[in-house]
């Protein structure tokens, strides 16, 4: 029998987080599904949302929240302490992939980035955290990419991003499992959800059009997904549902039983690089002497 939790999760107005948002529901957790402007832009998600919760008699809502405005946040996590009374997990879920020639993106275009997919998270993590310490138990689950690990081609900013996020949730894993408290990462490989089209695209033309045929290279990487995602057979490899059924799992699973990061999908060889990079992740751990840190997390 699943035993209910209590989950937040960002970014639930497309893609994994709204499948996530009605998966986790379906199976009895009580699920807090935010997005931005619920009430305009994304009115239509957030009635589909309510209108499933209704007819399904769901344990599920929705809330505004934008994970670059504090006020926000401060506001939701206040909204479902009151209600729930606790957080069992955060799902960080809320982010943009913008792909270009990384030097046509100027410097704003990468702060804006950041902003949402590194310091959104982090802003979400601060505000639960201490909710978590308080009650001794809580799991952080974040949505990072293959793109967190190694590098290709008009990814440059995204790369940044994903990165980021995996070397501070990494970090603050080790730190906040003395309290109880896991950080798990889900490293997902090309999906067929809107992520690739809503991606914000290159502002700086002129160093666009410097580029010549290395821009035109850029189109026809980005057309290899397209053609990916429309073949016939890819069809089960790039549905979200696999990156879907993780995130259930991730949020279901017994304490301290998750491994710090998950692959999931199309990640051509990622789990076994993980594999190896845990083993020099711990030596340099021990040698710090934090290996007792490390020695609390999967």
């Amino acid at each position: 029998m699943v035993t209910s939790k209590v989950v937040l999760i960002t970014g639930t107005s497309s893609g994994f987080g709204r499948d996530a948002a009605l998966a986790l529901a379906r199976r009895g957790h009580h699920v807090v599904a935010t997005m931005r402007d619920s009430a305009g832009k994304n009115a239509g998600v957030a009635a589909e949302l309510h209108r499933a919760a209704e007819s399904e008699n769901l344990p599920l809502r929705v809330l505004d929240l934008d994970v670059t405005d504090a006020a926000t946040i401060t506001s939701a996590v206040a909204d479902v302490m009151a209600r729930e009374g606790r957080i069992d997990v955060l799902v960080n879920n809320a982010g943009t992939m913008p792909l270009g020639v990384t030097e046509a993106f100027s410097a704003e275009q990468l702060s804006a980035l950041l902003d949402t997919n590194v310091v959104g998270a982090f802003r979400m993590v601060q505000a639960v955290l201490p909710h978590m310490r308080g009650a001794g138990s809580g799991r952080l689950v974040h949505l990072s990419s293959i793109a967190g690990r190694f590098a290709f081609p008009f990814a440059g900013i995204y790369h940044a991003s994903k990165f980021g996020l995996e070397g501070l949730m990494e970090g603050l894993g080790y730190e906040v499992s003395a309290f109880g408290i896991e950080s798990v990462i889900v490293e997902a490989g090309p999906f067929k959800t809107n992520l690739f089209s809503a991606g914000a695209k290159p502002e700086r033309h002129d160093v666009l059009a410097s580029y010549g045929a290395t821009a035109e290279r850029c189109v026809q990487f980005l057309g290899g997904f397209e053609h990916m995602f429309a073949a016939p057979e890819m069809a089960d490899a790039v549905d979200p549902k696999h990156v879907v059924d993780v995130l259930v799992d991730v949020v279901e699973r017994a304490p301290g039983t998750c491994p710090q990061r998950v692959p999931v999908g199309l990640t051509f060889g990622l789990a076994e690089l993980n594999t190896a990079i845990h083993g020099f992740e711990r030596g340099a751990l021990e040698a710090m002497r934090v290996g007792d840190l490390a020695a609390r997390t999967a």
